[in-house]
């Protein structure tokens, strides 16, 4: 927190060009602003609520799970480290599904919805491909960071929320579910509404004990085998233990799997999971057609560096 000319005192400085650790520069984080992804409207689904209960259990599962040490297997994946970021958090775990629909107080169940149509300039693939892009350089200049329990949430966070039909005014539930259906809606492709619940973008049955889907029906409309990485596709929905997100590449070798999803580090980010994860992959899926030169294997070597991560799951 250094002195700032001018100011008459200390303050906090979140972006400059000339702070630096280590010849590091370490003050690069920008204030979260919009997405990209945001820059045009759609239509929200109707609020949905949960119980106090339901909501504090939550709370108390998700304070519990961030208290954990770190995880060997997990480490940062090449260049997706953004300043201020001591380590990287691969955020698994899930929120609610379903609730109480806010204006009529009646019981509602997730859906399958989408825009009528992909966002002009793209087909639905095209935009997920370039809208992930995006946000991991938006990520990388701190646009995605969680603000934390009882402080007003990060805009972008939020906004997942609301694309799924929650309205939360701070960012601490667990939005993994919300972000993929968040890129996916804006995207124009589907997504599963009123839902926060990593499983719900799982084949049924494929989930393990004590983690059933909640959406009574298929978010994707081809499923690769989760146990055969050469089926899996650049950036299928992924249900990794506890977590959902976007897969980017496998390394069967080392049993390393790189997934770029929201709710890591408490953030944005592009990580390898490994070791005992590799093990953990319950449904790989997509809801659209791909491009040939999309329609290939994306098997090979991954590289990462330290710090290691700690997983926080529900």
């Amino acid at each position: 927190m250094p002195y700032v000319p001018g100011t008459g005192g200390i303050s906090d400085v979140y972006y400059s060009n000339n702070v630096f650790a280590n010849s590091v520069k370490i003050a690069l984080w920008q204030n979260a602003g919009v997405s990209a992804i945001f820059k045009f409207t759609a239509p929200e689904d109707p609020p949905t609520t949960i119980t106090t209960a339901s909501q504090a259990q939550i709370d108390a599962t998700v304070d519990a799970a961030k208290a954990r040490g770190a995880d060997p297997d997990i480490v940062i994946a090449d260049g997706m480290n953004g300043a201020g970021t001591p380590v990287n958090v691969a955020a698994g775990g899930s929120g609610p599904s379903g609730g109480t629909d806010a204006s009529t107080g009646t019981p509602v169940e997730p859906a399958k919805s989408s825009l009528s149509s992909p966002p002009a300039g793209g087909t639905g693939y095209g935009n997920l491909c370039n809208f992930l892009n995006s946000i991991l350089s938006e990520a990388r200049n701190g646009a995605w960071k969680e603000k934390g329990k009882g402080v007003p949430g990060n805009p972008n966070i939020l906004q997942c929320y609301k694309d799924c039909g929650f309205n939360y005014t701070d960012d601490h539930t667990p939005w993994c579910a919300g972000f993929v259906g968040s890129v996916l809606f804006r995207s124009g492709l589907p997504k599963v509404s009123r839902s926060l619940w990593a499983y719900d973008y799982a084949k049924t049955g494929t989930t393990p004990p004590g983690r059933a889907k909640i959406f009574k029906g298929e978010w994707a409309t081809t499923y690769a085998n989760p146990k055969d990485p050469t089926t899996w596709r650049f950036n299928d929905v992924i249900v990794i233990d506890r977590h959902v997100a976007f897969v980017r590449g496998v390394d069967p070798v080392k049993r390393t799997i790189k997934i770029a999803g929201g709710n890591q580090s408490d953030d944005v980010t592009e990580c390898n999971w490994g070791g005992k994860y590799y093990d953990l992959v319950w449904s790989v899926g997509r809801a659209w057609t791909l491009p040939p030169e999309f329609d290939k294997p994306i098997v090979g070597p991954l590289t990462g560096r330290p710090p290691l991560s700690f997983v926080k799951t529900l």
